[in-house]
C-alpha cells in the first residue's frame, strides 16, 4: 500500500471514530418495555424540557444531569429538583406510595370528574408529590401520564404542606390563586403521552 493511501485510510479510520464518540448517549429500557414516550426520549412541559438522550433537564439557562432509572416496574426520574416514580401497571396506583431506590413519590390529591368527551383522559387526576420535593407537584392522568408540574422554582410555595393540612384541594379550586397557579403550572407541551400506565 502506498504511503498516500495509508494517510487517506488513516484519515477515515479517525472520522468514523469520532463520529461514533459524537453521538448522543442512549437512554437504557429495560428489553421488552416502552420508556417513558413511545416516540422519543424527550418531552417538554411548557419550557421544562427533560431530554433522556442527554440526561439532563433544563429551563431556561437553568441545567441539570436527570437519571432515567425506569424498570420493568416502575417508571422513574431521578434529579436534584425533579424526582418522580409511578406504576407502569395501573392497578399499582391503588397502592398511593411508591420508592424506587433514593425516589420517593406519593399520591397526595385524587380528584375525579366526569369523563372528557376529547382528548382521551381518563376522568382523574392524581397529584404526586414527595417530602423530598415539596415545591413541585406532578400532575398524572392514568391514560394519559404526566401531564402537568406545579413547580415553585422560588420554594415559596410548599405543597407537601397544603396536601398534609388537606388545603390543596381548595387551593387548587380557588379562583384568587388563578394568577399564582398560572405562574406556577406548566402543562404539558409535547404529544406523546409520558408515562401512561398499562
Amino acid at each position: 500500500m502506498s504511503p498516500l493511501l495509508n494517510i487517506v485510510v488513516a484519515c477515515l479510520a479517525w472520522l468514523v471514530s469520532e463520529a461514533t464518540a459524537a453521538q448522543a448517549p442512549v437512554a437504557w429500557t429495560p428489553p421488552g418495555f416502552p420508556g417513558w414516550t413511545t416516540a422519543r426520549h424527550h418531552f417538554s412541559f411548557s419550557g421544562i424540557t427533560f431530554d433522556l438522550d442527554y440526561r439532563n433537564w433544563g429551563y431556561g439557562s437553568q441545567i441539570e444531569t436527570l437519571i432515567d432509572c425506569t424498570n420493568n416496574q416502575f417508571y422513574c426520574l431521578s434529579s436534584p429538583t425533579f424526582s418522580v416514580v409511578v406504576p407502569r401497571y395501573c392497578a399499582d396506583l391503588r397502592a398511593g406510595s411508591w420508592s424506587l431506590g433514593n425516589v420517593h413519590t406519593e399520591l397526595v390529591l385524587r380528584q375525579v370528574g366526569p369523563l372528557p368527551i376529547h382528548g382521551g383522559a381518563s376522568g382523574t387526576t392524581l397529584y404526586l408529590g414527595s417530602p423530598d420535593g415539596p415545591h413541585r407537584l406532578f400532575v398524572y392522568d392514568p391514560n394519559l401520564g404526566l401531564s402537568g408540574i406545579y413547580w415553585d422554582p422560588h420554594n415559596e410555595i410548599d405543597f407537601m404542606a397544603m396536601a398534609r393540612e388537606r388545603r390543596l384541594e381548595a387551593w387548587l379550586r380557588d379562583r384568587n390563586n388563578a394568577e399564582i397557579r398560572q405562574r406556577v403550572y406548566f402543562p404539558r407541551t409535547s404529544f406523546a403521552d409520558v408515562g401512561a400506565c398499562r
